[in-house]
């Protein structure tokens, strides 16, 4: 049974003002509980699924000899609120929005299980897939590269916030 503690009338006073709007133009409070928990489990059997899926094409890679070839990616673009912080949908900044799966498989380099700890981002695709490629990083290109911490080389993010355009 998948928890589903609803927020407490403190919790949702304390939302910033857009936030209760939005609230109420989804009728959330309508919603009986024992819905919004089982459309969270269904969310996370949905994940389970996939996360099935992706080990199934891993082991074919693997037993038709394509994944000493094969560079796999996975990502998602958003996470998911399910509920927490009063919100159900994706479109605010919340860490629940905003994390998301990024799974890099390269042949030749066991990396199973491990965590690269610092922030990465999705920007960091291109120039990522780029250098494996051989092809130019552009220098407007936002993103850095991930192989050097892939390979275990400290790569620290830009200092700067500003986004090469």
């Amino acid at each position: 049974r998948v928890p589903f503690p609803l927020p407490s009338r403190e919790e949702i006073n304390a939302l910033h003002p857009f936030h209760k709007a939005y609230r109420e133009l989804i009728r959330i409070d309508s919603i009986p509980g024992e819905n919004l928990r089982k459309a969270k489990a269904a969310y996370y059997a949905l994940v389970e699924l996939l996360d099935s899926w992706i080990g199934r094409i891993l082991a074919a890679l693997d037993e038709t000899g394509l994944a000493r070839d094969t560079i796999v990616v996975y990502f998602s673009d958003h996470g998911e609120m399910l509920g927490e912080h009063g919100r159900w949908h994706k479109g605010c900044f919340f860490e629940e929005s905003v994390r998301v799966p990024l799974i890099i498989r390269i042949p030749g380099q066991d990396n199973r299980g491990r965590k690269i700890p610092e922030v990465v981002s999705l920007l960091d695709l291109l120039p990522t897939l780029c250098q494996w490629a051989g092809a130019e990083i552009f220098s407007r290109v936002s993103g850095r590269s991930l192989i050097p911490p892939i390979a275990g080389q400290e790569n620290p993010r830009e200092k700067s916030a500003t986004p090469k355009y």
